[in-house]
């Protein structure tokens, strides 16, 4: 048995399986919260390169690769012409 403090700091038994249930849990979490910081810094290069920055600019502000710029840029490329290629065959 793990031992483990409940709400009000008593020790509680934990049998192994549900300590590493608990582990799992905060793993998954920690998973989360760094795809959405990574996320939020992608998100951010998009404003910046929409606001015409340079990707070696917007890579030291983001600290993100400059791969990982460039990569964006050349998403945000496609996505705009697309778009404009639609609206154009919709008028």
């Amino acid at each position: 048995m793990v031992e483990a403090l409940d709400a009000e700091g008593r020790e509680v038994g934990m049998s192994t399986v549900d300590h590493l249930r608990m582990e799992g849990r905060e793993e998954g979490r920690i998973e989360d919260k760094a795809k959405g910081i990574q996320k939020a810094a992608q998100d951010t290069a998009r404003r910046m390169l929409d606001l015409g920055m340079e990707i070696e600019n917007i890579a030291l502000a983001t600290a993100l690769p400059k791969e990982e710029v460039e990569r964006i840029a050349n998403e945000t490329k496609y996505s705009l012409s697309s778009d404009s290629k639609s609206q154009d065959s919709f008028l």
